[in-house]
């Protein structure tokens, strides 16, 4: 009976594995990876259409009521001198205090009589920054993957805060290091903000104007916004002097962070003085752009997306797909998705945002061919892995070569258990590649049961 019993378990563990080691070779092979959207539609021809022209605007980051006016002031200082209106982005609770704690805080705040009044003369315009500006755990901002309810509540929250305590109706919105989702931009339309101020690209939305921001102000003060980096003004201004069309140079910096030198405060009169001189350019306050170039804004946005989406094919792929890439580079072959990303680049800055769109889905085509490359080599692996565990009793009984062949497949299998289980808990990784990690991980214990059951059912029958 017990032997039966055995002989069953083993058919069983057989089948399964036979089942998994089927499914392994179809995700390997077949199953198209974990892109978290499919491309966007190639965008419109209407911002290539008339005289070229640049559109250029700035908005300053992270205002709290803890900012200085001092500092404030000289640098809308150097903007007011060249006729440049901006946004300032406000942070209602950076403290993340009970409500009415952080609107007193606001109220009695130095900086608030500026702000005020600056905006009262026209000199800025002002946009809700988040609520409290802080990261949650295992998140890469503060609203992104929030529910839709949970998000709405937050930004109404932070927006009555503000229009009560700047005396205006905040209609925008920046979200905290530019992170956000399809359900920010919904809770924003709930909420009576028509603007949304991102990076480079986001989903179309039904009563949403789209101005997402696609350069820094100083090129040695880079942030690297939803893992991509951004070029600084002046490294983007070439290309866009060589637009056809209307070409959008959309600026963020962080008044804070960025003027701590004093030496800043000359360069940015030099850029200025650049721009106010040159015939192509007209600034514009972030609020402006919106109301004048809607169509050519929608443009813009979708050959952002598109951007975006061939970035985190990118990284996605990598995931599987970097050994492949050290090799062809060993070589000296160039990746033909390398190539073709940076003209994606330059289309981009230069304003030709059709082409970006197409060149964009033919990389990500690119990336998803290199995807699965990368996964049957990795299935490979776990099946010489697999092939291992079931054959070591094979290898010699004593000796160091003998007992490293006999250990080798489980410490390969647990070092890539534990780099997988690392990545997914602290959040590394975006959602579509931590999906990845976890198809991975279960072929590493497919690996483990095919091997076992294999070895099992020898023993059994020896």
């Amino acid at each position: 009976m017990q032997g039966s019993t055995s002989r069953i378990l083993i058919h069983v563990g057989l089948l399964l594995s036979a089942l998994a080691g089927a499914s392994l070779l179809w995700f390997a092979m077949i199953a198209p990876p974990p892109f978290a959207d499919e491309p966007m539609p190639p965008a419109s021809t209407t911002a290539a259409v008339g005289p070229p022209r640049i559109i250029v605007a700035f908005r300053n980051d992270d205002i709290t009521a803890f900012s200085d006016p001092a500092q404030e002031s000289t640098i809308l200082a150097a903007f007011r001198r060249h006729g440049v209106r901006q946004t300032f982005s406000i942070i209602p609770n950076p403290g993340g205090l009970p409500e009415s704690e952080a609107e007193k805080n606001l109220r009695t705040a130095p900086i608030l009589d500026s702000l005020l009044r600056w905006h009262a003369n026209g000199d800025i315009d002002f946009a809700l920054h988040g609520y409290t500006h802080r990261r949650r755990p295992r998140s890469a901002g503060e609203f992104d993957d929030l529910p839709l309810s949970e998000q709405v509540d937050r930004l109404r929250r932070g927006k009555q805060l503000l229009d009560r305590c700047l005396k205006t109706d905040v209609h925008m919105f920046a979200p905290p290091w530019n992170q956000a989702d399809d359900n920010t931009i919904a809770a924003c339309v709930s909420v009576g903000i028509s603007q949304f101020c991102g990076y480079r690209g986001a989903t179309p939305t039904h009563g949403a104007t789209l101005i997402n921001t696609n350069a820094v102000l100083f090129p040695d003060t880079n942030y690297e916004e939803s893992g991509h980096e951004l070029p600084s003004l002046e490294k983007v201004l070439p290309y866009a002097r060589c637009a056809n069309g209307t070409v959008f140079v959309l600026v963020f910096y962080h008044s804070r962070r960025d003027f701590a030198d004093p030496g800043r405060f000359a360069e940015l009169d030099r850029l200025l003085t650049l721009l106010t001189r040159d015939s192509l350019v007209t600034i514009h306050q972030l609020d402006d752009v919106a109301k004048s170039f809607p169509e050519q804004l929608s443009s813009y946005n979708i050959a952002g997306l598109n951007l975006l989406q061939m970035q985190e094919a990118e990284h996605t792929a990598k995931l599987t797909s970097m050994p492949l890439c050290w090799i062809a580079g060993r070589i000296g072959q160039q990746c033909p998705m390398d190539s073709t990303r940076e003209m994606a680049l330059d289309r981009y800055y230069r304003g030709d945002y059709q082409h970006v769109s197409t060149l964009a889905r033919e990389v990500i085509r690119m990336y998803e061919r290199q995807q699965q490359l990368g996964r049957f080599c990795f299935a490979f692996v776990l099946g010489v892995i697999a092939f291992a565990i079931a054959r070591r009793k094979d290898f010699p009984k004593t000796g160091r070569v003998g007992a490293a062949a006999r250990i080798a497949p489980f410490v390969c299998a647990l070092l890539t258990i534990v780099v997988i289980v690392a990545v997914t808990i602290t959040g590394v990784f975006s959602h579509s590649r931590a999906a990845d990690l976890i198809i991975l991980g279960s072929m590493v214990a497919v690996a483990f049961l095919l091997g076992g059951f294999a070895q099992l059912a020898r023993r059994q029958r020896s």
